[in-house]
């Protein structure tokens, strides 16, 4: 599982972290400063700079977006489907 972590280098997120990489699951690690971050380098750990965050919200909202019309379609064609 892919899970994203913000602030996994403070003083939970880093147990956080530490038991998802126990499960193996593959972590998106939320940071101030992906360079100072020794204890999340990992082969399951990829640093994400925190300022960033604005891009990760822009492409949330447009995945919710684009669920919504996937959900309206299913619906749309429910209704016609009844219709014939």
């Amino acid at each position: 599982m892919k899970v994203f972590v913000a602030g996994a280098n403070g003083r939970v997120g880093r147990h956080v972290v530490n038991k998802l990489i126990q499960k193996d699951d593959d972590v998106l690690a939320g940071v101030r400063d992906p360079k100072t971050q020794s204890i999340l380098r990992h082969d399951h750990v990829a640093t994400y700079p925190l300022t960033c965050i604005k891009t990760l919200i822009r492409w949330l909202r447009l995945f919710q977006i684009v669920m919504q019309l996937y959900l309206l379609q299913d619906q749309l064609a429910k209704m016609l489907l009844k219709l014939t």
